[in-house]
């Protein structure tokens, strides 16, 4: 199946995911939230940003996100006590 996405070296469209190779790479997937991809046919490997409308929340990033802002509130409040 060809790739939507033409590579932006060869103008091809076999532009596909890539993995991610090291411990950077992972990071960078992580909190920029792109995503490496590779031509087939001129080897060019570089990052396109993912759509954030299309990724879905997990249970657990939901978990977090509520978490820290629970942790934010408690913490404003001990604050607020604390300085008055």
């Amino acid at each position: 199946m060809p790739s939507m996405t033409p590579c932006p070296k060869c103008n091809e469209y076999s532009f596909h995911k890539s993995h991610t190779k090291n411990f950077y790479e992972k990071t960078r997937k992580k909190l920029f939230r792109q995503q490496p991809h590779r031509c087939h046919k001129c080897g060019y490997r570089g990052w396109i940003a993912r759509s954030i409308l299309k990724q879905k929340a997990t249970t657990k990033q939901i978990l977090v996100y509520i978490g820290v802002f629970l942790l934010a509130i408690i913490f404003s409040m001990l604050l607020k006590n604390f300085l008055s």
